[in-house]
Protein backbone atom coordinates (compact mmCIF):
# COMPACT_ATOMS: atom_id res chain seq x y z
CA UNK A 1 0.00 0.00 0.00
CA UNK A 2 1.28 3.72 -0.63
CA UNK A 3 0.35 6.00 1.92
CA UNK A 4 1.10 9.64 1.98
CA UNK A 5 1.22 11.14 5.62
CA UNK A 6 1.35 14.97 6.18
CA UNK A 7 3.17 16.76 9.25
CA UNK A 8 6.32 14.11 9.21
CA UNK A 9 8.04 16.85 10.91
CA UNK A 10 5.89 16.66 13.73
CA UNK A 11 6.10 13.86 16.79
CA UNK A 12 2.77 12.00 15.40
CA UNK A 13 3.36 12.31 11.64
CA UNK A 14 6.89 11.21 12.40
CA UNK A 15 6.04 8.13 14.61
CA UNK A 16 3.02 6.97 11.89
CA UNK A 17 6.09 7.72 8.78
CA UNK A 18 8.16 4.93 10.79
CA UNK A 19 5.22 2.48 12.12
CA UNK A 20 3.47 2.13 8.65
CA UNK A 21 7.13 2.41 6.25
CA UNK A 22 7.82 -1.58 7.83
CA UNK A 23 5.54 -2.93 5.18
CA UNK A 24 4.20 0.11 3.04
CA UNK A 25 5.33 2.46 0.50
CA UNK A 26 5.01 5.98 2.99
CA UNK A 27 5.18 9.78 1.23
CA UNK A 28 5.80 11.77 4.62
CA UNK A 29 4.88 15.56 3.97
CA UNK A 30 6.72 18.34 6.42
CA UNK A 31 6.86 22.28 6.36
CA UNK A 32 9.32 23.83 8.04
CA UNK A 33 10.77 20.45 10.36
CA UNK A 34 12.75 18.42 8.59
CA UNK A 35 12.67 14.98 9.38
CA UNK A 36 16.01 14.05 9.25
CA UNK A 37 15.45 10.49 11.05
CA UNK A 38 13.29 9.62 8.23
CA UNK A 39 15.87 10.49 5.53
CA UNK A 40 17.80 7.26 5.10
CA UNK A 41 14.62 4.71 5.37
CA UNK A 42 13.95 3.20 1.99
CA UNK A 43 10.56 2.99 2.09
CA UNK A 44 9.88 6.92 2.62
CA UNK A 45 10.07 9.65 0.29
CA UNK A 46 9.99 12.59 1.79
CA UNK A 47 8.27 15.98 0.43
CA UNK A 48 8.40 19.40 1.28
CA UNK A 49 4.74 20.87 0.91
CA UNK A 50 3.39 24.26 2.19
CA UNK A 51 -0.78 23.09 2.79
CA UNK A 52 -1.12 27.48 2.65
CA UNK A 53 -0.40 27.45 -0.74
CA UNK A 54 -1.68 25.49 -3.85
CA UNK A 55 0.56 22.55 -4.54
CA UNK A 56 0.27 19.22 -6.28
CA UNK A 57 1.87 15.94 -5.41
CA UNK A 58 3.18 13.12 -8.13
CA UNK A 59 2.74 10.73 -6.37
CA UNK A 60 -0.06 8.04 -6.89
CA UNK A 61 -1.20 6.90 -2.72
CA UNK A 62 -4.35 4.18 -1.45
CA UNK A 63 -4.53 6.06 2.39
CA UNK A 64 -3.77 9.48 3.70
CA UNK A 65 -3.30 9.98 7.16
CA UNK A 66 -3.50 13.66 7.54
CA UNK A 67 -1.50 14.69 10.95
CA UNK A 68 -0.67 18.43 9.82
CA UNK A 69 -2.15 21.73 11.14
CA UNK A 70 -1.81 25.34 11.77
CA UNK A 71 -2.49 25.12 15.89
CA UNK A 72 -3.04 28.14 17.49
CA UNK A 73 0.83 27.74 19.41
CA UNK A 74 2.53 28.92 16.43
CA UNK A 75 0.92 32.23 16.44
CA UNK A 76 -0.24 32.39 12.84
CA UNK A 77 -3.23 34.69 11.57
CA UNK A 78 -6.66 33.68 10.93
CA UNK A 79 -6.17 34.07 7.25
CA UNK A 80 -3.02 31.87 7.63
CA UNK A 81 -4.55 28.80 9.52
CA UNK A 82 -7.24 29.17 7.05
CA UNK A 83 -4.73 28.22 4.67
CA UNK A 84 -3.88 25.59 6.05
CA UNK A 85 -6.42 23.45 7.70
CA UNK A 86 -8.99 24.31 5.67
CA UNK A 87 -7.96 25.40 1.98
CA UNK A 88 -4.54 23.04 2.34
CA UNK A 89 -7.27 19.96 3.55
CA UNK A 90 -9.55 20.66 0.59
CA UNK A 91 -6.81 20.46 -1.78
CA UNK A 92 -5.33 17.37 -0.40
CA UNK A 93 -8.71 15.94 -0.77
CA UNK A 94 -8.93 17.18 -4.21
CA UNK A 95 -5.97 15.35 -4.93
CA UNK A 96 -7.19 12.36 -3.17
CA UNK A 97 -9.98 12.07 -5.60
CA UNK A 98 -7.80 12.17 -8.44
CA UNK A 99 -5.73 9.37 -6.88
CA UNK A 100 -8.55 7.29 -6.03
CA UNK A 101 -7.45 7.88 -2.20
CA UNK A 102 -9.66 5.67 -0.90
CA UNK A 103 -8.74 5.35 2.77
CA UNK A 104 -7.99 8.74 4.87
CA UNK A 105 -7.48 9.23 8.45
CA UNK A 106 -7.62 13.29 9.81
CA UNK A 107 -6.38 13.77 13.07
CA UNK A 108 -8.92 16.16 14.46
CA UNK A 109 -9.29 18.56 17.28
CA UNK A 110 -11.42 18.20 20.98
CA UNK A 111 -11.34 21.85 20.42
CA UNK A 112 -14.48 21.84 18.49
CA UNK A 113 -16.40 20.97 21.52
CA UNK A 114 -15.25 24.27 23.16
CA UNK A 115 -12.20 25.59 25.06
CA UNK A 116 -13.58 25.05 29.06
CA UNK A 117 -14.34 21.37 28.91
CA UNK A 118 -14.50 19.97 32.53
CA UNK A 119 -15.97 16.95 32.30
CA UNK A 120 -13.48 13.61 31.96
CA UNK A 121 -14.81 12.03 29.40
CA UNK A 122 -16.26 13.90 25.78
CA UNK A 123 -18.18 11.45 23.51
CA UNK A 124 -19.58 12.32 19.95
CA UNK A 125 -22.68 12.74 21.36
CA UNK A 126 -21.83 15.94 23.00
CA UNK A 127 -22.39 19.12 21.73
CA UNK A 128 -19.97 20.77 19.15
CA UNK A 129 -19.61 24.53 20.01
CA UNK A 130 -16.14 25.59 18.81
CA UNK A 131 -14.96 28.57 19.86
CA UNK A 132 -11.81 29.50 18.53
CA UNK A 133 -10.95 29.82 15.03
CA UNK A 134 -8.82 26.99 15.70
CA UNK A 135 -11.83 24.79 16.45
CA UNK A 136 -14.19 26.14 13.92
CA UNK A 137 -11.55 25.34 11.12
CA UNK A 138 -11.24 21.50 12.37
CA UNK A 139 -14.89 21.48 12.71
CA UNK A 140 -14.94 22.23 9.10
CA UNK A 141 -12.23 20.30 7.41
CA UNK A 142 -14.43 17.44 9.58
CA UNK A 143 -17.63 18.69 7.39
CA UNK A 144 -15.76 18.85 4.11
CA UNK A 145 -14.17 15.05 5.03
CA UNK A 146 -17.34 13.42 5.31
CA UNK A 147 -19.06 14.84 2.42
CA UNK A 148 -16.05 13.33 0.72
CA UNK A 149 -16.65 10.19 2.15
CA UNK A 150 -20.01 10.40 0.92
CA UNK A 151 -19.55 11.08 -2.73
CA UNK A 152 -16.36 8.94 -3.14
CA UNK A 153 -17.52 6.09 -0.93
CA UNK A 154 -14.08 5.87 0.84
CA UNK A 155 -13.06 4.71 4.38
CA UNK A 156 -12.44 8.03 6.66
CA UNK A 157 -11.45 7.96 10.71
CA UNK A 158 -11.40 10.92 12.38
CA UNK A 159 -9.60 11.25 15.46
CA UNK A 160 -10.34 14.01 17.91
CA UNK A 161 -7.18 14.39 19.84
Amino acid sequence: MKILITGAGTMLGNYLSLKFSKSNQVYATYNKNYPKNLKKIKNIKILKIDLSKKFSIKYDFDALIHCASAVPTYNYSKKKMEKIDVLGFKNLLSICKKTRCKEIVYFSSAAIYGRNITRKYITEKDKLNPQDFYGKNKLLAEKMLKKYFKLQKSKILILRL
